[in-house]
């Protein structure tokens, strides 16, 4: 044995397989191993897995080249040979006797300068359904790859590049090693690391070093992210092999008739495609007239929302007008109701002018009846004046006295036509009032009209005043009425 083979591997104590990933080796190469097995475990460094297989109610025999580590593993196996199979054949070191259920190589075949020779020998120590379950690390995973487009291929103490790796292999080559010693596989599975993962068991390489296509391309790669490949196979020559080839045949007479029927449903697919193609082509058809339709809608539709936008405007400015004609209309109806009032007031003192008119008018019929009868005691006073002139000197004084009074008369008269002034002015007013509310009454405007040409030519005229005088010149004179 070389001491250059020699690894200081780290012991785990109370090892449990629940602790473990998925992605671990040892986990994934314990769930090949059934119960109740007698394991050989080839390169079993300080018993890791071996605590794990001891767990499933297996016992264990241990080789590995490192006595050290040897020894630690000594606490789960049964026993620990100590050899180099580069040197000694398994069966050398193997009881003849001695057969196993399931042979582990945990990342060993790959430091071995043969291993072959090493598949070929474990033949010879399992029992007639043994298997062989083996971890080999991906010589073609993404960072090796990178790193040798780099001009780099550095050794390492741990990992895919372990500085005591004697062989390098791929999925291929992997397959290759198990099928030209007598193996079958029956399962491969893989652990798995990132290509740019900060990671010990592989090149630590950066994405921005590299073309973006040529990452991108690794990175398609089917096993450029496998970091181990777990394998399970069985000798050529094992019960388990004829099993399998049984339950190949028997699948693979399955696959034939599933072939068949999938044939049969492929015809039937096809011609349904042929229709549905049919259909497609009369669909696309249709649909290019509706994208047609469509964007003519889409075109009405924008020409509708600006319609819709100038409509809306409008909206808002006809409300506004609205809103300011119900508060105009709302003064209209106040003043309406003003108008309304003065109007019965107007049409009140209308009726009260009518019955005044009337009343007037018959004094006035009267008055002229009285008149003619003063017309006639005038002619007959006349003669009487003659005599009366001569008592006129007489009463020159009394009539300085009564143009005294006439004078304070007239000053009366004066105030009497300045308040007959205002009332003009007022009179002026309420026509104006009147006015406003013209097309609503005009009926009563033209009785108004009436009134006010009636009353106005009463108050114009001076009989009231001349009669007056009359009676006050006959009093002043003592002149008799008849």
């Amino acid at each position: 044995m070389q001491d250059s083979k020699e690894k200081n591997y780290p012991l785990f104590e109370n090892l449990d397989a629940a602790d473990l990933d998925e992605n671990n080796s040892l986990k994934q190469m314990l769930s090949m191993l059934g119960e109740n097995q007698k394991v050989i475990d080839i390169g079993c460094s300080t018993g890791n897995f071996a605590q794990l297989v001891n767990k499933k109610g297996s016992t264990v025999v241990g080789v590995d080249i490192n006595p050290t580590a040897a020894k630690e593993a000594e606490k789960y196996c049964q026993k620990v040979i100590v050899a180099d199979l580069d040197f000694v054949s398994l069966t050398e070191i193997v009881d003849a006797e001695e057969k196993f259920d399931v042979a582990v190589f945990g990342d060993v075949l790959e430091h071995l300068r043969n291993p072959w020779k090493v598949l070929k020998e474990t033949q010879k120590i399992l029992n007639s359904e043994g298997y062989v379950i083996a971890s080999i690390p991906n010589i073609a995973h993404g960072a090796i790859r990178l790193a040798l487009l780099q001009g780099k291929f550095e050794y390492t103490e741990m990992g895919i590049l372990d500085n005591t790796h004697l062989r390098f292999f791929t999925k291929e080559t992997v397959t290759d090693l198990f099928e030209r010693t007598g193996y079958l596989i029956e399962k491969i599975t893989q652990t798995k690391v990132p290509i740019f993962a900060d990671a010990s068991t592989i090149p630590r390489v950066h994405e921005n070093d590299f073309e973006s296509y040529l990452v991108e391309k690794i990175q398609q790669e089917e096993e450029s992210d496998t970091l181990q490949f777990i394998i399970k196979a069985h000798p050529l020559s094992s019960e388990r092999v004829v099993e399998i080839c049984i339950q190949t045949k028997l699948a693979l007479k399955q696959n034939q008739n599933q072939l068949q029927q999938t044939e049969q449903e492929l015809a039937q697919n096809q011609n349904q495609l042929q229709q549905a193609q049919q259909e497609l082509a009369e669909n696309q058809a249709q649909l290019q007239q509706t994208q047609q339709e469509w964007n003519k809608t889409q075109t009405q539709l924008q020409q509708t929302q600006q319609e819709l936008a100038q409509n809306q405007n409008q909206l808002q400015q006809a409300q506004q007008e609205l809103a300011q004609n119900q508060i105009q209309l709302q003064q209209t109806e106040q003043e309406l109701a003003q108008n309304q009032n003065q109007l019965q007031q107007a049409q009140q003192e209308l009726a009260e002018n009518q019955a005044h008119l009337q009343q007037t008018q018959q004094e006035l019929a009267e008055n002229q009846a009285h008149l003619q009868q003063t017309q006639q005691e005038l002619a007959e006073n006349q003669n009487q004046l003659q005599q009366a002139q001569q008592e006129w000197n007489k009463t020159q004084t009394q009539l300085q006295q009564t143009e005294q009074e006439l004078a304070e008369n007239q000053n009366q008269l004066q105030q009497a036509q300045q308040e007959w002034n205002k009332t003009q002015t007022q009179l002026q007013q309420a026509q104006q009032e009147w006015n406003i509310t013209q097309t609503q009454l005009q009926q009563a405007q033209q009785e108004w009209a009436n009134s006010h040409t009636i009353i106005a030519a009463m108050e114009s005229s001076k009989f009231w005043k001349l009669r007056k005088f009359w009676f006050f010149l006959k009093q002043a004179t003592g002149l008799k009425i008849h």
